[in-house]
């Protein structure tokens, strides 16, 4: 294989600065593509966390307004037990 590089030497050392740019830039393009590819990552998975945290506060949220509903079914079905302590109108000394 005969190649022949009819380039004079500044056109070679030109060609070369221009590869040695590219690369560098090259470089440069991944490190940023890797950096917002990771801040995108941890925003999403500081998002999903969110938004467990907010299902498992709406699930919490609706356990404790059944329950209260059921106190509140209860208490409308059974009349209040009296007490010892509770003296009628017609118990009163005047």
């Amino acid at each position: 294989m005969n190649v022949d590089d009819s380039r004079s030497e500044a056109d070679r050392r030109a060609a070369d600065n221009a590869t040695r740019r590219n690369q560098a830039e090259a470089e440069r393009m991944e490190r940023t593509r890797l950096r917002r590819d990771k801040e995108a990552l941890d925003r999403d998975r500081k998002a999903a966390a969110e938004a467990r945290r907010f299902a498992l506060a709406e699930r919490r949220a609706a356990a404790t307004e059944r329950v209260q509903q059921a106190r509140i079914r209860k208490m409308e079905r059974e009349p209040r037990k009296s007490t010892m302590k509770f003296k009628g109108p017609e118990n009163r000394t005047l």
